[in-house]
């Protein structure tokens, strides 16, 4: 869809309800968020405290005695402070190493492909099309191809970093920029779009391609377009 010239790709960014057991892990990414911003993680604010409780629509005293260790809290509050940071900060791959790491990540349960492009040419959407291609080849097919056997991993991987290379030069050639992130485990689809996949904790990698060399900060995921990846 087109948003002032720019144009996006697909349904965007509804989220659902986490799991609380996650709980340990939204505190700690609050109290980094709030060291990012120049607070003191032992003693936040309470300038910071109210405008992160305002911004979920959350209780200011629940929200600072729970971040202080005071105190808990309870499902409602928790899914509001975790629907405010399930934003997945994007880093930039800026070298072939930094690619390959991402694409032989064995934590991620699957991927998530987006895109922000500007060129409104047939060529620009042949490029995004290829790239959208060998990134999702590549993904499943490092983990489907993996051996077991020890001397055959080395050349498995060897091998993989040849097809890295290869994704790599062309986003170069073809002036595309490809930034990621992980998502953090309290960061979860709604239930009901879990399918077989209900039981199972998902960790998504974020594929974010652009014609633009910018820092896009953080992007929601749009679970609707999640796709699972081989166990191995």
């Amino acid at each position: 869809m087109a948003d002032n010239g720019i144009n996006f790709s697909t349904a965007q960014f509804k989220e659902g309800t986490p799991s609380r057991v996650y709980l340990k892990d939204l505190r700690t990414d609050i109290l980094g968020l709030a060291k990012t911003s120049g607070e003191d993680p032992s003693k936040i604010g309470d300038p910071w405290i109210r405008e992160l409780a305002g911004e979920a629509g959350a209780d200011f005293r629940t929200v600072k005695n729970w971040l202080n260790g005071e105190s808990n809290i309870n499902d409602h509050t928790y899914s509001k402070l975790a629907d405010v940071v399930s934003f997945v900060p994007l880093q930039q791959i800026k070298s072939k190493e930094e690619l390959n790491s991402v694409l032989t990540n064995n934590i991620a349960t699957g991927y998530i492909i987006d895109w922000s492009i500007i060129r409104d040419s047939e060529e620009s959407d042949t490029n995004l099309k290829n790239a959208i291609t060998n990134l999702t080849e590549a993904s499943s097919n490092f983990r489907n191809d993996h051996p077991n056997d020890d001397i055959k991993i080395i050349d498995h991987h060897r091998s993989f970093k040849k097809t890295v290379s290869e994704i790599y030069d062309t986003l170069l050639v073809t002036g595309l920029f490809l930034s990621c992130g992980l998502t953090p485990r309290y960061n979860q689809p709604p239930q009901e779009m879990l399918g077989d996949d209900a039981f199972q904790e998902l960790r998504c990698l974020i594929y974010f391609l652009s014609d633009q060399d910018k820092d896009f900060g953080s992007i929601k995921p749009n679970w609707k377009k999640y796709r699972s990846l081989p166990i191995f």
